[in-house]
């Protein structure tokens, strides 16, 4: 006994009709949902969706989404939906360079911004080492005044700190 099935988008309705079983991915893994199922209301991941019905298989690129399986129907209401034969693969190909350039281009800022970081916090340490040893420059200058006065004791405390 087939089930009902609409994958739906805000811009259109992508498929509908009866089904067989149709697979799906959620963040726990894949779920194959088959006539009778148990009700259920998932989130889906950006996969691929296969739907088999008349013996047939048809896939589709899914942006995620949500199922909702109540009875013997299925609705998925996904953020993008694409039957395989409306995909562009030459408009794919050149989304998917723009993507991993714009994720390599983000790498390279990172981790410049963690040079930078590196380099400002060597740069704050060099100029804190700087500042500690004109302070013990300082001190030493004190106490050796101060014990030719006779009043060392109040620098050698500092000292300590």
């Amino acid at each position: 006994m087939p089930m009902k099935c609409q994958i739906v988008t805000q811009e259109r309705l992508v498929f509908e009709g009866e089904i067989d079983s149709i697979i799906v991915r959620n963040e726990r893994g894949e779920m194959c949902i088959l006539p009778g199922h148990e009700p259920l209301i998932s989130v889906l991941t950006i996969d691929a969706l296969r739907l088999r019905h008349d013996g047939e298989e048809e896939l589709y690129a899914i942006g995620g989404g949500i199922i909702k399986v109540d009875g013997d129907s299925v609705v998925i209401l996904a953020n993008t939906a694409e039957a395989a034969y409306e995909i562009d693969t030459v408009r794919a190909e050149e989304a998917r360079k723009r993507s991993l350039a714009a994720i390599e281009r983000i790498e390279g800022m990172r981790t410049r911004q963690v040079k930078d970081i590196s380099e400002e916090a060597d740069r704050i340490q060099r100029e804190r080492d700087a500042h500690n040893a004109a302070r013990r420059r300082a001190l030493v200058r004190l106490a050796v005044a101060r014990k030719a006065d006779g009043n060392a004791a109040s620098v050698e405390n500092e000292r300590r700190v």
